[in-house]
């Protein structure tokens, strides 16, 4: 078991997918949880964990993990699709190296600290509400041939 020490908690349905697979003890799926179940998660976490192998899309879960400043590891697949920079806004690890990246950041509190910092003041500047209400706007201008409100 990699990070004995560590409780991991997974939620949403992807357990569903584990449910006949032998797992490390320290590794908890919730199963679905609700939003205020998903909130009380994120601020209980002392790390993000993205691990993510395949898949397609922005992983929106690194997203929520920084918007929350949860210190976060990923591997380099997982964090594609966003300008994100490796022991800037979280460290970046190959999957036979993740677990000594996250008991790093779990050593240090004071890397744990920067990089929660810098991620959530990245994901305020690309992904805030304001920044996103003003990119919609400027698509529904452009889609309706009509000068942005307000500008």
């Amino acid at each position: 078991d990699s990070l004995p020490g560590l409780l991991i908690v997974c939620a949403g349905s992807i357990g569903d997918a584990f449910y006949d697979r032998v797992v490390p003890s320290n590794l908890v799926f919730t199963g679905v949880v609700s939003d205020a179940a998903r909130r009380s998660l994120l601020r209980s976490a002392t790390v993000g964990l993205n691990p993510m192998r395949t898949g397609s899309g922005t992983n929106l879960k690194l997203v929520e993990y920084l918007a929350h400043a949860i210190p976060t590891v990923s591997t380099p697949f997982g964090a594609r699709g966003l300008d994100v920079t490796d022991g800037e806004h979280l460290l970046v690890a190959d999957p036979p190296r993740f677990a000594d990246t996250v008991e790093a950041v779990l050593g240090d509190p004071s890397v744990a600290d920067r990089l929660a910092t810098a991620g959530r003041k990245l994901v305020e500047a690309t992904h805030g509400w304001p920044v996103l209400a003003d990119r919609l706007s400027a698509v529904v201008a452009a889609a309706s041939g009509v000068s942005e409100p307000g500008r």
